[in-house]
């Protein structure tokens, strides 16, 4: 396979990319497979940093129609749900007059749509633009263009737009200032954009494995969203956030003045964001020797939380695999596959039920709670978990 070279710092377009850490033979792919193990699809996953900027960024990325050719079906369980429904709460309550359609990028399977329409209901037109072929969910009504969002994006055959939509979309962009430029082209001034993104600083510092991967190919944290709406005309009007560690919600407006004073320290930027990546590593890889070392001496049962990069991270560190058993997951679509890159089954977390003393390897960001409560107090009382 062909990689993409970025070259180029994703948020100033300069040539000032340096290394910083490899990690060898990495899936491509963060979900399930039903293929053959030897089908799978590794990469070195490349991470380097911006001496100018100071945003860190993968150095060579997959081509999109390689990742994106299936879903990995996220953004599933309690946490998720309250995750749509505050949004959509917090784009009803900020809309404004949106005279014109909602036009979402990115909606996947539309349960954002579903969400806001199921509470405020069908309200005005809604459009989603999603390159791929994901089926909507029960309750969705958008109306769907299946393209992806890029510069050949032609949007001269859509209604008028009222406000503009994204959720969970910013992080996953190959083109950041090209993105933007199409935001900026598609809505006239005084029209608004809201949108959701993960609080990447908070993430990564709090060495979550989702932070950064094939998908999330930059670390497109709070200051450096702030300063790209700035240098595209789009004055923040409010931001609020969802939990400690998970999103930030933005409502912003577009306008006709470009604001050239940016107050950014980029120095400090770079000092902060390459200790804290390097900082994850060092945690990764004394956390996978700890690990191992209990998986040696395990009297019962090991499993593995999460068909997801939560444990391809942590087998791509070196955690020991043939001592466990399988991997555990709370998606149905994800159960009876194979945790693609490894001969790993997936299976749900209720086969613990007749496991004595079972050890469940835990590294899960912020869902972890929410799964430990789940096995507990329904599954099996006795379950120790490995964080």
């Amino acid at each position: 396979m062909e990689m993409k070279n970025r070259g180029r710092d994703v948020f100033s377009g300069k040539n000032d990319l340096e290394s910083l850490y490899t990690l060898k033979n990495f899936p491509v792919y963060m979900g399930t497979a039903d293929g053959k193990a030897e089908e799978d699809l590794f990469v070195d996953m490349e991470w380097g940093i911006s001496a100018g900027s100071g945003m860190l960024q993968l150095l060579k990325l997959v081509p999109e129609e390689i990742l994106y050719q299936t879903s990995h079906n996220g953004s599933i369980g309690k946490l998720w749900n309250e995750h749509h429904t505050e949004f959509a709460e917090f784009l009803h309550d900020n809309m404004g007059d949106c005279a014109g359609a909602v036009l979402e990028i990115g909606g996947g399977n539309g349960i954002l749509n579903a969400v806001y329409t199921k509470k405020y209901g069908a309200g005005g037109f809604w459009i989603i633009v999603e390159p791929s072929s994901v089926e909507p969910v029960e309750g969705c009504n958008a109306e769907y263009i299946r393209k992806i969002w890029d510069a050949a994006f032609d949007g001269n055959n859509l209604p008028e737009t009222g406000c503009l939509v994204h959720s969970h979309v910013l992080e996953h962009l190959y083109d950041l200032e090209g993105f933007m430029v199409q935001c900026e082209k598609l809505l006239g001034n005084g029209k608004r954009m809201i949108f959701s993104v993960p609080n990447l600083k908070e993430t990564l510092a709090r060495k979550y494995t989702n932070a950064l991967n094939f998908e999330h190919t930059y670390f497109i944290s709070e200051d450096y969203v702030e300063e790209i709406l700035r240098k595209h005309s789009f004055r923040l009007l409010g931001k609020k956030y969802f939990k400690e560690d998970h999103s930030i919600f933005y409502v912003t407006e577009k306008c006709d003045v470009y604001n050239n004073r940016s107050t950014i320290d980029f120095q400090y930027l770079y000092e902060q964001n390459r200790g804290t990546f390097l900082e994850f590593i060092d945690f990764h890889q004394k956390l996978i020797s700890e690990l191992n070392e209990k998986i040696k001496q395990a009297n019962s049962g090991v499993y593995l939380f999460g068909a997801h990069i939560f444990s391809q991270y942590l087998i791509h560190f070196g955690l020991d695999i043939s001592g466990v058993k399988c991997v555990l997951d709370n998606d149905e679509r994800k159960q009876k596959k194979r945790l693609y890159g490894t001969e790993l089954m997936v299976y749900p977390p209720r086969i613990l039920a007749c496991a004595k003393n079972p050890a469940v390897i835990l590294r899960t960001a912020n869902y972890a709670e929410e799964i430990k409560k789940d096995i507990i107090t329904n599954i099996n009382p006795n379950t120790v978990f490995w964080e």
